[in-house]
């Protein structure tokens, strides 16, 4: 998240990416691999947004969307719910 948050230009826009990150974990910890995909695909578009690159965060998005049955599948993958908020964490 650190790498995340350096890309915020506001105080606004960190509190943001902070809030999402704090859901993440709420839905890691609960077990619930529906709601982490939500929380996920919110906390992915506050980086883009965070980017204040239209033409890059669009193309995220669309990449986003394209790949969006194949994330959800790979959440029910044993231990890949916790490892992929490791990884938002580092």
């Amino acid at each position: 998240m650190q790498r995340a948050a350096e890309r915020c230009k506001g105080g606004d826009e960190l509190a943001l990416l902070q809030d999402v990150h704090r859901a993440c974990q709420a839905k890691v910890e609960a077990g619930d691999s529906n709601g982490y995909y939500y929380e996920n695909s919110l906390f992915h578009q506050r980086i883009y947004e965070a980017s204040h690159n239209q033409f890059l965060a669009q193309e995220a998005a669309r990449l986003h969307a394209a790949l969006q049955p194949y994330r959800r599948m790979q959440l029910q993958v044993r231990m890949r719910l916790e490892s992929s908020f490791a990884e938002h964490d580092a």
